[in-house]
């Protein structure tokens, strides 16, 4: 009986534990709609899906990064090897009258992860995603 207490007691807090830690990406699916939607780039709502699955944090709370390309991050799953890059964002601001720099942009960062995308497909379309075009 004591045995079976001790297990019923260790599941209850378990269960306890696992249902109280917070989801680090709990509201970005709808952030990320909202941002996409205001700025007429819901073409990238699959694109999204496929790479991130709207998420920022893998299971363990740590920064999503792609299984075999390590500096492919976040939401977006952008390469932090060449982005945020100034000719992107040249080419956005000409085009569009913004001033953006690549310090305005953290790609750790949910929301800054998102604008940046949305940046990158404005000059380059779905063509950063072709993996998941498919």
């Amino acid at each position: 009986m004591r045995t079976f207490v001790t297990t019923l007691t260790a599941a209850i807090l378990v269960a306890t534990s696992a249902a109280a830690t917070p989801d680090p990406n709990q509201g970005l699916k709808e952030m990320v709609k909202e941002k996409l939607a205001d700025a007429h780039a819901t073409a990238l709502l699959p694109v999204v899906q496929c790479e991130s699955g709207f998420r920022q944090y893998d299971e363990r709370g740590r920064l999503l990064r792609n299984p075999t390309i390590n500096d492919v991050v976040g939401i977006m799953q952008v390469r932090e090897k060449y982005h945020p890059d100034p000719a992107v964002l040249y080419a956005y601001n000409e085009r569009y009258g913004t001033d953006h720099a690549p310090e305005d942009f953290n790609l750790r960062d949910p929301q800054e992860n998102v604008d940046y995308g949305i940046v990158l497909y404005k000059v380059k379309g779905l063509k950063p995603w072709t993996e998941c075009l498919s």
